[in-house]
């Protein structure tokens, strides 16, 4: 969160290592934010190192933290097995290095099977998956749902406390058990997300915003960060002690860092979004403002080259990129010509490259569709289009029903249209409220027509009133949209099937376990006659099943779920697809639930509700 000395960042330690030169790291870095891949990953793509050099460097940066090694030995054992397969553990004891045994270790690792987070067994599950698919520890078990965002950064600034002899390992140990408590109580309220959704990348914690917004500094930040730990308090609730912050700062600052993470606002936004909420504007004014002096000062967000585009879909890992490759990234056709040339891709596997980044920097998709889409298209040797349809991904759906065209002729007035869209947009903004007023007015306007148009209205209002936690007035408008479906299109259609899922995600909220887990089992059931029983639309449907029965205590039949599910992903959408390595981590972590007969919802397995966005499919308006 905040930088303190010694504690060798990858890409320092690197350059004083001569692993890459300082100019590497910065053009690797802005690669990085750009992308969001992390350092060491982006200096592997670039091909500046191998991913051997990747493990020994983390190593290297692992000893030196906890003190157990001198730079000059570290620096001389990775020079000797730069570039090779060797361990770097083999070369330090070639120059005469013996590991300490006087002195305490606090891997992360143990310390969270230490606070009882995840068992020996778990740790040792996802440390053999961490070395196939090279991601820290920390973001291994946020992705899998065993730890939150959150408190990962509880345990690494506790571990650093270690290191700097400010706590000792048995109060890090009861610091962790009470910060546990405390996220487990707030990670228990159910959640919905979309199955397709990627981490979410590059958004700045709770402490780095107070630092950009300039309403903390980072004396202050680092101050309140002890107090938190060593009084086993949250950050926020130290900051209103100490009078750092208002409540009303706090509740913005708060809200600002959920609208970044869900894309509503972009960080060069943030401080001027936050002084007009501090007037008093609601946030879509002041969403408003701030979009339009962010344009008028730098103009639109830019765009990821088609480089960087490749690298993030890590096709292009352990390939030695030459100079001029590098200074000619951001010319499309020349990179294209460069990998033919070289033989580092096929002109196959190009053009779908080249197809899906069309449809991303059109801006018709987002990045995390791109990818997903790239990778179901590669691996199932179909074209770009036959994969959208597949996933259903078209801007229409292909079983709409037919319905009397004079019906359409009073309803398709632009005014409908506008009304549609600034609804959307205040959605967007989060303005609920004001969106379900237009979607209401939307909605008696066609109700004479019963049309695709009206089905499309009573799904939104259904999602807003499920965004407002209003669940019972949510599953009645799903109900409705539930039963029009299955008389437009019939039991064994896509729209009845996707109506099912979201009527089981509000029976879901409700604590109706039982209710939803029979509209997730018809909901499979449908999906699979008409996907295929391999499509990973019906993965989704597994993965709520699974989540479901456990919550029901069933651990054997959840297993079973997350299985099927997880069997579908690693073939349709790949092994490294952070979908498959959710659902990998699950079933691991399952497996011995099983055997053992624990029952308890903690740690591993998460309240999320997962959903297939369709998006433009169901919004017949523009018909």
């Amino acid at each position: 969160m905040v930088a303190i000395s010694n504690t060798y960042l990858l890409g320092d330690l690197a350059v004083q290592l001569e692993a890459v030169s300082s100019e590497q790291v910065v053009q690797s870095l802005a690669i990085s934010s750009d992308t969001g891949l992390p350092l060491g990953r982006v200096l592997v793509l670039s091909g500046l190192i191998t991913e051997n050099d990747l493990s020994n460097l983390i190593l290297c940066q692992s000893l030196l933290r906890e003190d157990l090694v001198q730079l000059d030995q570290v620096r001389n054992a990775f020079l000797r097995v730069r570039g090779s397969s060797r361990r770097l553990e083999d070369a330090l004891l070639e120059l005469g290095w013996e590991r300490s045994l006087e002195k305490q270790l606090s891997p992360l690792g143990e310390l969270l099977v230490s606070s009882a987070v995840i068992t020996e067994s778990q740790l040792d599950t996802y440390l053999r998956q961490q070395e196939r698919v090279r991601l820290p520890l920390g973001r291994m078990l946020v992705s899998a749902g065993v730890m939150t965002d959150a408190f990962l950064s509880t345990a690494l600034n506790v571990q650093m406390m270690i290191r700097q002899k400010r706590l000792s390992r048995e109060e890090a140990v009861d610091v962790l058990v009470e910060a546990r408590k405390r996220h487990l109580a707030q990670s228990n309220v159910p959640r919905t997300k979309n199955f397709y959704e990627q981490p979410v990348l590059n958004v700045p914690k709770l402490g780095e915003l107070l630092v950009l917004s300039g309403l903390l500094s980072e004396r202050r930040l680092l101050e309140a960060l002890e107090l938190s730990i060593i009084g086993r308090k949250s950050i926020g609730e130290i900051l209103l002690e100490k009078r750092y912050l208002t409540k009303t700062q706090l509740d913005n600052i708060l809200l600002l860092q959920s609208s970044l993470a869900e894309g509503i606002i972009k960080l060069p936004q943030l401080k001027s979004v936050l002084r007009r909420l501090e007037d008093g504007f609601s946030l879509s004014d002041a969403i408003g403002q701030a979009t339009e002096q962010v344009v008028a000062d730098s103009g639109e967000a830019r765009v990821l080259t088609f480089f960087e585009f490749l690298k993030s879909l890590d096709h292009t890992s352990g390939t030695n990129i030459d100079q001029a490759f590098e200074m000619a990234k951001k010319n499309q056709r020349l990179v294209k010509q460069a990998l033919l040339i070289s033989g580092m891709l096929d002109e196959p596997t190009i053009e779908l490259m080249e197809q899906c980044y069309a449809l991303y920097e059109d801006r018709r998709y987002s990045f995390d569709a791109a990818s997903t889409l790239f990778e179901y298209s590669r691996r199932r040797g179909i074209s770009v289009a036959d994969a959208l349809e597949e996933l259903r991904w078209l801007k229409k759906p292909p079983c709409i029903a037919v319905e009397p065209t004079e019906k359409f002729i009073k309803a398709t007035d632009s005014s409908l249209l506008n009304m549609k869209e600034m609804a959307e947009q205040l959605i967007a903004l989060r303005d609920l409220v004001n969106a379900r007023a237009l979607y209401e007015q939307l909605l008696n306007a066609l109700s004479v027509y019963k049309d695709g148009r009206y089905r499309y209205c009573l799904e939104r209002i259904a999602y807003i009133f499920f965004e407002q936690k209003d669940y019972l007035k949510a599953e009645s408008y799903q109900r409705e949209l539930t039963r029009l479906s299955l008389e437009c299109y019939g039991e064994n259609s896509i729209p009845h099937a996707q109506a099912l899922n979201n009527l089981g995600k509000s029976l879901y909220f409700m604590g109706r376990i039982d209710d939803a887990l029979h509209e997730t089992l018809v909901y499979i059931e449908v999906c699979a006659n008409l996907l295929g029983a391999d499509h990973p639309d019906v993965a989704c449907g597994w993965q709520n099943a699974a989540m479901l029965y456990f919550q029901l205590g069933d651990i054997a039949e959840s297993l079973r779920c997350y299985k099927e599910a997880h069997k579908i992903c690693r073939e349709s959408l790949g092994p490294s697809n952070p979908v498959t390595l959710n659902l990998e981590a699950k079933v691991d972590g399952l497996r011995e639930r099983v055997v053992t007969s624990r029952r308890s919802l903690e740690g591993l397995i998460t309240g999320s509700w997962r959903t297939i966005d369709l998006g433009a499919s169901l919004n017949s308006m523009s018909e």
